[in-house]
Formats: structure tokens, sequence, C-alpha cells
């Protein structure tokens, strides 16, 4: 049931814009933005697809250790969900995309600083993402596999500085809280107009707002900037994380829920539930801006080591504290690189190609309460995953005021795994997909209109592959890609110091990939057929007198199983809720200064949504 307070959150966005209108309007006028994500650097304008753009300040909100919820908050469209577990981090949701991630992101493109945080399966690991670094965060609402390719339903793009501002910056913070959180970090640069950069060092500890969910973790962070012309520049970059151990409390039944929300799930605090991660990156960048062509060409790559103890109790387990262990020793690396030359005044091609290759050492073995157990190794696997995806853009301005632009991709995802110990488990698949995407944007001096059609595709990760129903390792040669069709309408007004939107959207997807009943602890994966989702998103940012912003989103999406969607007992699905994905969110929010100390305030809403696929299981919305 929709609390309430739900349809008044609503009247609030429906009569707001009414009320603003009536006041005098405010002489400053909003800077053009302008949009990198897209591969064709357009104004915000002729982007031709639902987009946001968040500077600094907007972003980090006056905060100086800022959450993903905090960051992307006032995004329309956009859900962050926090697990309350740091081994699972937050579910990221775009146009409910992403809502059925057992671990990590899903469905979703994540780029620091033009890397891609997105592995070449799909699945987004969120341990590169620095927010108290981010100068510049660009949302894409909506598939975009036309540039991006594989679970490109929608990009979160995140940007840092990599030399200072001044000639010398350096800065300390602090925080602290209840359950023994902390946060400590510090930053020192120093450069001029050819050469900088910086260095950053954080450490987050806290026990966790729930039982048996502490966290450790250290981030480092450097950036070397050179411009040896007017023309080019060269970026290197490099981090470090170190998680030496993160609890993990593990999911609760509805039972265990209503008894003791803070707690943990019984098995993982027995068997001591949690993981230990150590990841190292570098990348090189170039980047070429000349009066008729632009080129930008990053190489990257990364280390991941992770000890992982599971709750899920293996065949071999003798005693009540066993549990799964899995390692991984990971090595990726990749390139990304576009072109963009102006081939008439009002004409510009992009071509480019994306590259990634991820080697995984994966081990499973028997955990006795987060120690191995010696000759216990059940699973011993080679995993390659390999993504080549090259790609074509179009932009043209027929005629002022008029911005058309067409893309299509072809991407070529393979993977290939060795199984030492049973060889019968080992096997190649490979899924290619063609993206395409068209759109028409429309601008006048304060209106912009857009419409576009895009479709995109989404690969099983590594982890959904490898494991069959019936519990033997090796390949799941039933588990096929899942392919979406969307189409959107929107229409933004920008005029002095304010701003409104409003889009409407459509998208369709066969071949659905889902989580089905486990097996033995352990999740298992199927296509469960047709999906269809629809929306409407708002968003209104406005000045109110000289020191204050007011800021309201609401997003409503009908999510369901469509026809043909069968459970795995082969119960119909057809006209269910899909899981996981609230039809109502809002969010208002107050902005300004008093006396010089910034003041931000927000209240959330979000309506109630189902738990799983029969519908049985609802849980409750909620305002805070």
């Amino acid at each position: 049931m929709i609390p309430p307070r739900i349809p008044l959150a609503a009247a609030v966005l429906l009569v707001f814009p009414a009320l603003l209108a009536a006041q005098d309007p405010a002489p400053p006028t909003l800077e053009e933005l302008t949009v990198t994500v897209g591969r064709t650097p357009v104004l915000l304008g002729a982007a031709g697809f639902s987009v946001t753009i968040l500077d600094a300040l907007q972003a980090r909100r006056g905060r100086t250790f800022p959450s993903l919820d905090d960051v992307l908050g006032f995004v329309p469209g956009l859900i962050v969900r926090d697990r309350g577990d740091q081994a699972l981090g937050p579910r990221l949701m775009i146009r409910g995309a992403g809502a059925r991630a057992n671990f990590g992101v899903r469905g979703l493109q994540l780029l620091v600083d033009g890397v891609p945080a997105t592995l070449a399966d799909g699945q987004s690991p969120l341990t590169t993402l620095d927010l108290e670094l981010a100068e510049r965060v660009e949302v894409v609402r909506g598939p975009l596999a036309a540039l991006h390719g594989n679970g490109a339903q929608g990009i979160v793009s995140l940007t840092t500085a990599a030399r200072p501002t001044t000639p010398w910056q350096g800065s300390v913070a602090a925080s602290g809280g209840s359950r023994g959180t902390s946060n400590v970090s510090a930053l020192a640069g120093a450069g001029n107009d050819r050469l900088g950069g910086f260095v950053a060092a954080s450490r987050f500890n806290t026990d966790g707002v729930r039982d048996h969910a502490g966290a450790r973790q250290w981030r480092f962070r450097g950036a070397l900037e050179w411009t040896p012309s007017p023309t080019s520049q060269i970026t290197l970059r490099g981090s470090h994380a170190d998680d030496p151990w993160l609890d993990a409390p593990g999911a609760l039944t509805a039972t265990e829920f209503a008894a003791d929300p803070h707690g943990a799930n019984p098995a993982a605090a027995r068997r001591r539930a949690g993981k230990s991660v150590q990841e190292r990156q570098v990348s090189l960048g170039y980047r070429h801006r000349g009066d008729r062509q632009t080129t930008d060409v990053t190489a990257w790559t990364l280390g991941r080591e992770l000890f992982n103890p599971l709750a899920l109790r293996p065949d071999a387990a003798s005693d009540p504290r066993d549990g799964t262990l899995i390692e991984i020793s990971r090595v990726v690396t990749g390139v990304r690189a576009a072109t963009t030359r102006r081939v008439r005044g009002d004409l510009r091609l992009t071509a480019g190609l994306d590259a990634q290759r991820q080697n995984d050492e994966r081990h499973n073995l028997v955990h006795r309460a987060a120690t191995p157990l010696p000759n216990s190794r059940f699973l011993d696997q080679h995993q390659v995953v390999t993504a080549v995806g090259p790609f074509l853009q179009l932009v043209a301005l027929p005629h002022p005021g008029v911005t058309l632009r067409g893309g299509i991709r072809h991407d070529r995802v393979t993977f290939d795994i060795t199984d030492r110990l049973a060889p019968t488990g080992s096997g190649r698949r490979t899924m290619a997909a063609w993206s395409g995407s068209a759109a028409i944007a429309l601008t006048t001096a304060t209106f912009e209109g857009w419409a576009g059609l895009s479709s995109a595709f989404e690969t099983p990760t590594t982890t959904e592959l490898a494991g069959r129903t019936d519990g033997r390792t090796g390949i799941n040669d039933l588990l096929d890609p899942a392919r979406s069709l969307s189409v959107e309408v929107g229409l933004r007004h920008r005029a002095g110091n304010r701003e409104a939107e409003v889009v409407a959207w459509r998208t369709t997807t066969r071949d659905a990939i889902s989580p089905i009943e486990d097996v033995d602890g352990r999740s298992y994966f199927a296509n469960v057929g047709r999906t269809w989702s629809r929306g409407v998103e708002a968003t209104l940012s406005s000045a109110v007198g000289p020191r204050w912003r007011v800021r309201a989103t609401g997003s409503y999406i009908e999510a369901r199983f469509g026809a043909g969607a069968v459970a795995e007992d082969l119960s119909p699905l057809d006209g269910n809720r899909l899981p996981g994905i609230p039809r109502l969110t809002a969010r208002l929010g107050l902005t300004g200064s008093v006396a010089g100390i910034l003041v931000d305030l927000d209240h959330g809403l979000s309506s109630a949504l189902t738990a799983d696929d029969g519908n049985t299981v609802t849980v409750p919305g909620w305002a805070g």
C-alpha cells in the first residue's frame, strides 16, 4: 500500500511550478552544460536523451564524505538502496535496471575518469568510487548501449580532478559518529598551467548499523596531468584500495527481520561471513582538441585479490561453522578510444573502440569460521572474458535548433572457462549483439525537447553463467543475454535560475535474467521471458531569494512480467510486478546558507514494493 504521504508529495511536485512562476523572474541565467558521456560532446539540450549533470557542489552537497545516496539522491528515476552490508555495497537502479543485483551493480555502466568500473562480463564493483573527490557527475537515465555496450541500461560517469586549481592545495578532514563510525582523509596537490598533480588518502571504520556489519577500508589515489601543448593533454592516474575486512551480515527472513531488524543472519554470524579485498589500478589517458577533430584514448590495467568466506554451506561441510570460501585473483586490461571529426560545419562523425580482457583465477574451498581448511578445494577454474565493441555515431544539425543523432555498435563478449578439477565443466561461449540508437532534439531560447529510441543488451556475469541448476560446475548453455528496446520523450525548461524537466519512457525486455530459487543456499539464474516497464520522471530546481534553492524530483515506474514469463517451476508470472522496484519515489530538498554556514535539508519518500516474483511478500513504503 502506498503511504498516505506519497500523494501529498506528488501534489507538491505538481503545484510547486505554479508557485515559482508567480515569483518575479530572477536575472541570472543558467550556464550552458556540455554532455561528454555521449562520446560526441554536445550541449545538454542537443543530447537527445535523458541526462543529469552535477557539478562538485551539487554532487557533494557540502558533505566531506558523501554517500552514494547523497550524490545521486536528486537524480529522477535513479534509486540507491543501502543494504546495510559493506561486503555487498548499495544497490543502484535506473528505471528499474539493476534491481535484481545480488552484489555490486548490474545492468548499468559505471565510469570513473573515463575508465570503466564495469567489467567485461557486466558486473560493477564499487571499490573505485571515491565520492569525496567528485568534481562532476553525469547520469544517463536510459539505455545507451550503442555507445557503451554490455549492460548499459543507464550510465553513471564520475570525474575527479587531476590537478589543483591553485599552485598549492591541501586539506585534512575528519568525521565521526555512532557505532564506531569514523572517516579521515587528507589531500595535497601542486602544479602550474602545464604540469600538476595530487595525492589523496582516506580511511573509513565502522561497526555497522547491523550486527556483524563492521568494515575497515583504506583508499589511496593520485594523478599527474601534463599539458604539452594548448591542444593536447596527458593524464596518469593510479589508485589503491585496501579493505582488510568487511563483515557480511547476510539477508534476513521476514520473521528474523520482525524480531530484530538490526540483526545478522544466524548462519552468516556463525560462519563469520565477510570479505577482504585489495585492488590496484593504473590508467593513462591522452586527449587532443583541434579545430576539426578531437581524440580521446585511455588505457588501463587493474589487479584485484578477493578473499570471500560465505555463509553458503558446502557439500563437504562437517561442522556448523563450515561455509564456502571464494578466492579470486583478477587482472583486467582495457582500452577506450574515440575520435570525433567535423565533416562539415553541421555534421560530426564519431568512431571508437572499447576493448577489455578480464582474467580471473577462481578457487572455491571450505572454510571454518573464515579459516580455509587444507585440501578442501572443490572448484579450480581459470575464467577469461573478452569484450570488444566498435561503434559509430553521427550528430547533425540540419537546421538551427534541431539536432539529429544516430549510433550503432557491435559487441562481442566471449566467456572461456577452464575447469582443472572437472574438465567437463570447461567450455566457451560467445555472445554478440548489435545495439542502436536514434534521437531528435529541438531547442529554443528557454525550452528543450527530445524523442529517442535505443536498444540494449546484458550478458550474464561469470558468476551467473558458471552455475548450472543441477548443481554441477561449467558454463550454463541455457542462459542467454537479455535484450531491451526503449523509447522516451522529454521536455526541459531552463530560464533565469530555474529549471524543470519531465520525461516519459517505456522499455521492453526479452530473455530477462533473473535469480531463481536457491539450491542449497546458492542462487542460480535463468531467462524468465519478457518484462516491460514504463514511467514518468519529473524534476524541478529553482532559486528562492538570493541564498536559497529548492529542488524536487519524483518518479513513477510500473514494471511487470510480460507475456510468456514463467518461474523455474513453469508457473506463469505474466502481469506480476517485478520485485524490488517501488512504483513511486520522490524527494524534496532545500539548500542555502545562513551566516556563512551551508544548510542542506531533504526528505525522501518511497512507496511499497514486492520482494518476490510471485508477489506474495510486500515491503512497506517509507519516508525519511
